[in-house]
């Protein structure tokens, strides 16, 4: 992974200023405070973070970050934040869970899953959302965010997972988000068929990097495609570190294969510099329930 690492090393970045006062943002201390609930995923939190320091600018973050629900490790273990603030993060669920404001000052909940974007963002007439829009993202609004994904490094454990693996030149990247949360939440999952057909159109000789949530996946593809897919050696599946180091991965090649609606995916790409070929797989017809998007706006309020 010489290259993944050279990439971080020479990236130079640029922090994009802004005025905004936005609910959650003190600005006579130009502090930030966030909250994540137990079912927010690691795409849905960096998505809001990053969404809210674009806009606030902010020199000190609380980060109400809880480690026992969906995401099971503390931010810090993750990823080290190259950005001028403070990071105070609170892993404590009497802390996290206190909604009171008078007994928790601190507190500041802010809603919402996807990027916020405003409509002067753009150059031209701007989508309904860019939420999982991916290459049909204008550049302009690329060039705004990119910046602040970039400033997301692994840490050092998941750095030392992303090097543990041997990745050859040229490979694919397939994420498979098939788990049981997507059928209680969405009615649903894509069937693997889906990806085979497309997997099936790559030349016979390609490499495939999978990043899959359970073993049971994982060990069709590999009956499938045998030495041709290549995973974290001795994956944890449950691991958090784990996870982000296939995040990490999963963007890092010209071509990715995200399922459809996964934010996890959708970070991965924004990590290595919204720069991969990315085919979305699925459609949701087997979804019984709709996945929000977040709609641009007028303006920021």
């Amino acid at each position: 992974m010489k290259q993944f690492i050279l990439f971080f090393t020479l990236i130079c970045f640029i922090y994009i200023k802004s005025a905004f006062a936005l609910y959650g943002y003190n600005s006579d201390t130009q502090t930030l405070s966030l909250h994540f609930e137990n079912y927010h995923g690691l795409g849905n939190r960096l998505k809001k973070l990053i969404s809210y320091v674009r806009y606030y600018h902010p020199r000190q973050i609380n980060l109400y970050w809880t480690d026992k629900g969906w995401v099971s490790a503390k931010f810090s273990e993750l990823f080290e934040f190259h950005y001028p603030a403070n990071i105070w993060e609170i892993n404590d669920p009497h802390l996290i869970n206190d909604k009171n404001p008078e007994a928790n000052p601190l507190f500041k909940y802010v809603r919402g899953w996807g990027l916020l974007v405003a409509k002067n963002d753009f150059k031209t007439t701007p989508p309904f959302s860019i939420d999982r829009m991916y290459n049909k993202i204008p550049q302009e609004v690329i060039d705004i965010y990119k910046p602040y994904f970039l400033a997301l490094r692994p840490s050092q454990k998941v750095l030392e997972r992303i090097n543990s693996v041997y990745i050859p030149s040229s490979y694919v990247s397939v994420q498979v988000r098939n788990a049981p949360d997507y059928k209680n939440w969405f009615g649903g999952n894509e069937k693997l068929e889906t990806f085979f057909d497309i997997m099936d159109s790559y030349p016979s000789d390609t490499i495939f990097f999978l990043s899959a949530m359970s073993k049971d996946i994982a060990d069709v593809f590999y009956k499938r495609y045998s030495n041709r897919i290549i995973e974290l050696p001795n994956k944890n599946y449950k691991s958090m570190i784990d996870a982000t180091a296939d995040m990490y991965i999963l963007g890092s090649t010209n071509e990715t294969l995200c399922s459809y609606m996964s934010t996890f995916c959708e970070l991965a790409w924004w990590l290595n510099g919204a720069k991969s070929k990315v085919t979305v797989v699925g459609s949701g017809k087997y979804f019984t329930r709709k996945a929000d998007t977040l709609e641009i706006m007028d303006y920021i309020p």
